[in-house]
């Protein structure tokens, strides 16, 4: 995980550069899949479907459902909370997000559900209009999560207007992985 901070920051702040005017869209569905390794080499594989939806310029409501299978283990991740948005230059996006999560998981003789709280700031950046650059930092505090700080780094391409798709990268305290998602804008 130590790499991806100055990685992270690096790719944020190396766009800063060269970018053009853009807007954020903070109306969406989407849907993604992720894969996830830990210290011992275990795999895991996620689906999720969610959205958000704004309330108006700086405000809205998100939420999502995610389905884990890790280990011959399964679970799920039910999220809901709210967002917020400033633009701080045409191109550069400041966000915050407070959920609630839900947490239901069986692993062998591990079975756990719990109710907990995940914080996160980040930033979106428009290289272009159809390329934007993504990260943030989340605190999660929802066992049987491995409570603590996570980085999320990424990128967005535009097909068109309303259909976006992303890759990145994400780590937190004892796992690190990859994801694509499909996001579609509903303004």
């Amino acid at each position: 995980m130590r790499f991806l901070f100055p990685l992270a920051s690096a790719v944020i702040l190396s766009a800063a550069a060269s970018a053009q005017a853009a807007t954020f869209s903070y109306d969406y569905l989407e849907g993604g899949f992720g894969e996830a390794s830990d210290a011992g080499n275990a795999d895991g594989d996620v689906i999720w479907l969610g959205g958000a939806k704004t309330l108006d310029g700086k405000f809205g409501l998100l939420g999502s459902l995610g389905i884990i299978d890790y280990n011959g283990g399964d679970g799920l991740a039910l999220r809901g909370g709210g967002l917020y948005r400033q633009s701080l230059q045409k191109d550069l996006d400041l966000f915050a997000t407070l959920e609630l999560v839900y947490s239901d998981y069986d692993f062998g003789p591990f079975s756990d559900s719990d109710i907990g709280l995940a914080a996160a700031g980040g930033l979106r950046y428009a290289v272009q209009d159809n390329f934007q650059l993504e990260g943030k930092l989340t605190l999660t505090e929802v066992d049987p999560f491995d409570d603590g700080l996570g980085l999320q780094v990424g990128a967005r391409y535009f097909m068109d207007k309303r259909l976006s798709a992303a890759a990145g990268i994400a780590s937190d305290a004892d796992y690190d992985g990859i994801y694509v998602n499909v996001r579609y804008h509903l303004k």
